[in-house]
Formats: structure tokens, sequence, C-alpha cells
């Protein structure tokens, strides 16, 4: 298992900007990087959750996967296959359906899930790229809904 570190990623600039919460999670394997993220959708500016096709509400979270190759700056995004599961308190496992995203020559992963306020969920993220072993990393996140 590889150790996941929190990361506040340049990648992520974009929601920051729109969000006041926002805590990304990291994960290396030689140069390639997986970065996640989940925040409450209605902290999403309405024209970036329009263009997306993000649901802006506080009953709705969005997760948030890119992966990079290469050395930070100069690196790219990779497509990859991403498999996401919500893991509620009670135990209930949700799968998330992560839809592509392509940005210029950018590509990454968005998906939803319904949550309750202040609800707590463990997210379970596998990413598998081609040549590549499977990437598996996890992490907590606790929304807090207005």
């Amino acid at each position: 298992m590889k150790k996941i570190t929190p990361f506040p990623s340049i990648i992520f600039l974009m929601l920051m900007l729109v969000s006041n919460i926002v805590c990304a999670q990291f994960m290396k394997s030689g140069d390639i990087r997986v970065y996640a993220n989940a925040m409450v959708s209605s902290q999403l500016n309405a024209d970036v959750a329009r263009q997306y096709g993000i649901t802006r509400s506080a009953s709705r979270a969005m997760l948030h996967v890119v992966v990079r190759e290469g050395t930070p700056g100069k690196d790219k995004t990779l497509p990859a296959t991403i498999t996401a599961i919500a893991i509620r308190k009670n135990g209930e496992r949700s799968s998330i359906n992560m839809q592509l995203t392509k940005e210029g020559e950018d590509v990454y992963y968005l998906g939803e899930l319904n949550i309750s306020k202040n609800e707590a969920v463990n997210f379970e993220v596998i990413t598998q790229i081609e040549k590549h072993e499977p990437m598996r990393m996890t992490f907590f996140q606790e929304f807090y809904s207005q």
C-alpha cells in the first residue's frame, strides 16, 4: 500500500477559488501522481457547475480525480479507469459513477453522490492506468453544508 499525503495541489486551484474548504489527497507511484478531492457541490460557482453538469446542492457532493505523469510543471494528465466507492458510517458502500471530462489536452474525472447534512464519508479510489499496477487511495471527508 502506498502512502497517502494531503496535498494542496495547483491542479485544484480552480476548485479552491470556488470553495471555502477543499482538502486534496495525493498519492505517488514513480512519476505518476493521483490527486483526489471531495466537496459539497453547493460550494461550486453556478457557472462552473453548469459548465461541468454538476448539480449544486447542500445534499450532493462532488468527487474530483486527476492523474498526472512527469515532473511537476512539465507534467501531463493521463487517461485512466477510475473506480470510486463511498463508504458510509453505517458500512453502506455506494459506487460513484466517474465521468471523464476533457479540457484541451487535459483529462480528469468527476463524480457525484448524495450526502446528508454534516455526513462523514470514507472514499476508496482505485486508479488503473494502462501498463501500470492499480493504485488504491482511501481518504476520509466530512461534509459541512450550510
